[in-house]
């Protein structure tokens, strides 16, 4: 079965970090150069500005960690702020599939 470009991706940061097993996404975040802030978001569960990522503060940490994981994703896979894409465009924010 062949990997998306996502999957590709994921191994590729997996291999060049030298990450095993359940991953500190804070931590890689972190490395990165992103920071992550938690902030009272009443309907997203993230926003993405920059090499900001704003937390939902009313997630769990399952979920916190997902929408970091999320959003480091994201910054790997293309530009731009999903946001503006949303509220400029018309688009609904689950338009995008990583191929």
């Amino acid at each position: 079965m062949s990997m998306s470009r996502a999957q590709r991706k994921a191994l590729e940061l997996r291999r060049d970090l030298d990450l095993h097993g359940e991953v500190d996404v804070e931590a890689v975040a972190d490395l990165l150069g992103v920071e992550v802030v938690t902030g009272p978001l009443r309907v997203l569960n993230e926003m993405v500005i920059g090499a900001f990522v704003c937390v939902a503060k009313r997630l769990d940490s399952g979920w916190r960690r997902w929408v970091i994981a999320q959003a480091i994703g994201h910054r790997m896979m293309h530009t731009g702020n999903h946001t503006w894409t949303r509220f400029h465009t018309g688009l609904a924010h689950r338009f995008e599939r990583e191929v």
